[in-house]
């Protein structure tokens, strides 16, 4: 059908099936006949029957094939941002009413780092459990999510990350500000961490987010008006101090996993980054030196992240309590360390470190 015909100059809305609206949005959102129908839980065939038939009422083609993908007309890019605040205001309007966790089977999506994983999602469960709660809340990984098209989209209900820069159609609560420790082996010839030492000795750090093979890392990944870290701690501002004091550091390693960090730093003479939290648990398993940050940049925001659209839905306005209530009580987990996980120093300008135990059936390697 010629896309330049007039959609809908014959079009009646009486006569409209509200599916048909379903199964536009879902296609737009997935950029795909297949994962529409794996949204909708749908036939390929069905999926493309219902296409057939919204062409024929508005008129338009909709999509077309752009190689082995396809490609929206202008008429349903104009179109697709009314049909997706509609269908969102219905989802909405049916899934908020009367909204009681106790009774709702309701499944919720929230895009976090192993941070949220290991230290907010254990008092979140512990806090469900007490309220008998029936809903479920999964944790995807952001490494591999386009964040903001995933909210966008209503694919995920919240975001928890670092995030720098936050558009305005999103809203915005802070968490908690994350103390950042470095990391080495408890014999290692480093007992208090200097400027000279961060560029002394190698690094191994987190990549929280997939980037272009480009050689070059960048210390932060833009997503549609959302901006994040990509590697734990402030990469740019370590290179800038460093800088300014005539020296670089040397990354060895790039992991993809927090958790990975401890036993490369128990193995070696690297240095690694974690957060505070993370670093206090995995540091007792692996014997392990914690220091204060020499360049003072100790601690960075951990924030949750909504749509605007979603500021109405009585289901997230909930998760968004609990999820609060969770970092601020994710503190007292401390006190349930092993012994021998005592916390650093509360100065975090200062340089300061703190052996740890290590446990008896790991013996340090020699320097």
């Amino acid at each position: 059908m010629d896309e330049q015909q007039n959609p809908g100059s014959k079009f009646r809305f009486s006569a409209l099936d509200l599916n048909l609206l379903r199964i536009f949005n879902a296609v737009m959102a997935e950029q795909s006949v297949v994962g529409a129908g794996r949204r909708l839980k749908l036939s390929p065939s069905a999926v493309s029957h219902g296409l057939r038939r919204l062409r024929s009422a508005l008129g338009d083609e909709l999509f077309v094939r752009d190689g082995n993908s396809i490609r929206a007309t202008a008429f349903a890019l104009e179109f697709a941002p009314t049909v997706h605040e509609m269908m969102l205001r219905l989802q909405l309007a049916l899934e908020t009413r009367g909204f009681d966790p106790k009774t709702s089977k309701r499944r919720f999506l929230i895009s976090g780092t192993d941070f949220a994983s290991a230290t907010l999602m254990p008092v979140l469960l512990q806090s469900l459990i007490q309220q008998s709660a029936s809903v479920r809340v999964e944790i995807l990984s952001a490494s591999t999510l386009d964040i903001a098209h995933e909210l966008d989209a209503g694919r995920i209900d919240l975001a928890l990350g670092t995030f720098v820069e936050i558009g305005s159609r999103f809203n915005s609560s802070l968490l908690t500000e994350i103390e950042q420790v470095y990391l080495t082996r408890a014999d290692h010839a480093v007992q208090e961490l200097t400027l000279e030492d961060l560029a002394k000795y190698p690094h191994v750090v987190v990549r929280l987010a997939d980037t272009p093979h480009t050689g070059i890392s960048p210390s932060h990944i833009a997503e549609r008006g959302l901006r994040r870290n990509v590697h734990i701690g402030d990469s740019t501002t370590l290179e800038g101090v460093l800088s300014r004091h005539g020296l670089t550091r040397h990354i060895a390693a790039v992991v993809p996993h927090p958790l990975a960090i401890a036993p490369i730093v128990a193995t070696s003479h690297a240095i690694g980054m974690l957060p505070r939290h993370l670093a206090d648990a995995t540091a007792h398993l692996y014997g392990l030196r914690l220091h204060t940050d020499p360049c003072g940049r100790s601690h960075l925001p951990y924030s949750m992240v909504w749509h605007e659209q979603a500021e109405a839905d009585a289901g997230i306005a909930w998760l968004r309590r609990e999820i609060n209530r969770a970092a601020r009580g994710c503190m007292n987990l401390a006190a349930t360390l092993p012994p021998g996980c005592a916390p650093l120093p509360s100065n975090p300008s200062a340089t300061q470190s703190l052996a740890v135990r290590p446990c008896p059936d790991i013996n340090p390697l020699p320097r």
